[in-house]
């Protein structure tokens, strides 16, 4: 028998998870970080509309050596339908071997992982649903995944990432005439022609329905989001949403999501307006957000007057399809917090 065996699933699948989540904790309690509890992981694999996939190695025995979450994601990329891989969470027992054989196996498996969930995604050839694999896997890694994952794993740097940030008592952007704002408990089955608009130009952009958008916010086990839609004359003119927390070394209310299309300025002053007055009824201090600095939202922003500041996280991503390689995501993916773990 091998030293170790490889088994691949898309999930749930209650086999292949057994003993990761246990796993994934003990791995994440030794870097100081905070366990995933099992509503979360229930939410993020089994009611997710896109699903998500693990591979995991055992050796001979059973144990577990190492694991790797991915979190599916429907995407359009150059207006074709095709699903974004997020590497959540992965897992390497450093206590199995010593210097360079402590990640063997997490590198292998990263390896296997690739070769089974990567490749040119595109529509199907009937149906228009995007076929099992993936044209971009991407996350923002801890140091130790991420040293492994650029030497080991074909992981690129996209972008050093940089928040844009405000104090809430100075932050007074103003509303808009003709512009009317709801507070929402979830998103409406309009707003998918918003989408159509505002991913108009965005050659990769995560897909935002009904359905996925009540998924991300309306029902996370653990995080209380705050929606907002604009409406003008009636018609879905944007939303956002925010939540309080802390992201990039700032604490406060984040702009997680943010869905204008860049026409609808009105809308676009009317919800910034919203996020300032709910962070200071909520009592935060700053304002922040991230948006990619080559998409129009970068400078409407600082128009705005938030700021520009760094982080220490560093956004990485493996390719398996040309042309998308760095310099055309680096142009052409849009995404907010809300689009990953972090948001």
């Amino acid at each position: 028998m091998p030293e170790s065996e490889f088994t691949f699933a898309t999930l749930p699948d209650d086999d292949a998870e057994r003993g990761v989540l246990e796993a994934l904790n003990r791995g994440r309690a030794a870097q100081g970080l905070e366990p995933r509890s099992a509503a979360l992981w229930h939410w993020r694999t089994r009611e997710n509309p896109d699903g998500a996939c693990l591979g995991v190695a055992r050796d001979a025995s059973g144990r577990l050596l190492a694991a790797i979450v991915g979190v599916r994601r429907r995407a359009i990329l150059e207006g074709r339908p095709v699903v974004f891989l997020e590497i959540a969470d992965v897992f390497n027992d450093f206590g199995a071997g010593r210097g360079l054989l402590r990640a063997k196996t997490y590198v292998a498996l990263g390896e296997a992982f690739a070769r089974a969930f990567g490749g040119p995604s595109g529509a199907g050839p009937t149906d228009g649903a995007p076929s099992k694999t993936s044209p971009l896997m991407w996350g923002v890694p801890t140091r130790r995944a991420h040293r492994i994952g650029l030497a080991r794993h074909g992981y690129e740097i996209l972008r050093s990432e940089n928040r844009l940030a405000t104090e809430v008592r100075r932050f007074a952007p103003g509303g808009a005439l003709g512009v009317e704002l709801e507070d929402a408990q979830g998103f409406p089955s309009d707003i998918g022609g918003l989408f159509e608009r505002f991913a108009r130009g965005r050659g990769a952009i995560l897909a935002r329905d009904a359905a996925r958008l009540d998924w991300r916010y309306a029902r996370h086990p653990e995080r209380r989001y705050r929606i907002a839609l604009a409406r003008r004359a009636g018609e879905l003119a944007g939303y956002a949403v925010s939540r309080l927390g802390a992201w990039g070394g700032e604490t406060g209310a984040l702009l997680v999501d943010w869905c204008v299309p860049p026409e609808e300025s009105g809308a676009a002053s009317a919800l910034l307006a919203w996020a300032g007055s709910l962070a200071r009824r909520e009592g935060a201090t700053r304002l922040v957000l991230n948006v990619p600095d080559k998409s129009p939202e970068w400078a409407f922003f600082q128009d705005r007057g938030l700021r520009v500041f760094g982080t220490d996280e560093v956004l990485v991503f493996r390719g398996f399809r040309k042309p998308y390689v760095m310099s055309w995501l680096f142009a052409n993916w849009f995404y907010t917090l809300g689009d990953g773990e972090r948001g």
